[in-house]
């Protein structure tokens, strides 16, 4: 009579059945994906979407506002300066921002940037943008423009220039 009773043990595991594996597929799909997101952040790749650098007027041409702030609070980027714009996002280039902002009908960026330090330009110019204001029937803008420099109100010379287009 043995006290002790040796019996071999079956501890292989059982075989994967392909409803198992096909069962855990996106599991292991997901983890496989979540590995190369994180690879890439580890070598500089940004995997979800390309970073591009926008310049001022090009951040009020695509109507950033968060991007307009951060570039002038952050980056001290000039409001007053010239910045190149992208072909397919404004056919005028290089324009300030203030002009981007009545370029494209934005009454809300031409105050974010008059609160930012902007500075609208005087004469022929400040004239030129509220005429280009007055075109586009953007009534808030010509009101926003108008407020600014001399106080001077060329609507009436650009009724005529408009006119005679």
């Amino acid at each position: 009579m043995a006290l002790f009773r040796t019996e071999l043990v079956n501890t292989a595991a059982p075989p994967v059945s392909s409803m198992q594996l096909l069962a855990v597929s996106p599991l292991l799909m997901l983890f496989a994906g979540t590995l190369v997101v994180v690879g890439g952040w580890i070598v500089g790749a940004k995997p979800f979407w390309p970073v591009t650098n926008l310049t001022l007027s090009e951040a009020v041409v695509t109507r950033d506002a968060g991007e307009v702030v951060r570039l002038i609070e952050r980056e001290r980027v000039d409001p007053n300066h010239s910045w190149p714009v992208r072909a397919e996002l404004l056919e005028t280039s290089p324009i300030t921002p203030v002009e981007a902002a009545v370029a494209t009908r934005r009454g809300e960026m031409v105050v974010l940037l008059l609160r930012h330090g902007a500075v609208l330009p005087e004469g022929p110019e400040r004239d030129a943008l509220i005429c280009q204001a007055v075109r586009a029937r953007e009534e808030e803008v010509v009101g926003l423009l108008l407020q600014t420099g001399n106080g001077s109100d060329p609507r009436g010379r650009c009724a005529s220039a408009s006119s005679a287009r």
